[in-house]
């Protein structure tokens, strides 16, 4: 019965890493347009 928990601990611990990991792909897929507009309008703006 001890095992159980523990199990299902390590599930949750595995699938929490697993989404965070997921959506920080996800977010380095797209933090590299916005830096780039972002610097772009930083650019627009200095000139």
């Amino acid at each position: 019965m001890l095992a159980s928990p523990e199990n299902a601990v390590n599930y949750q611990e595995a699938g929490l890493f697993g989404i965070i990991f997921y959506y920080g792909l996800a977010f380095w897929n797209i933090l590299p347009p916005i830096i780039f507009l972002g610097i772009g309008s930083l650019t627009d703006s200095l000139l």
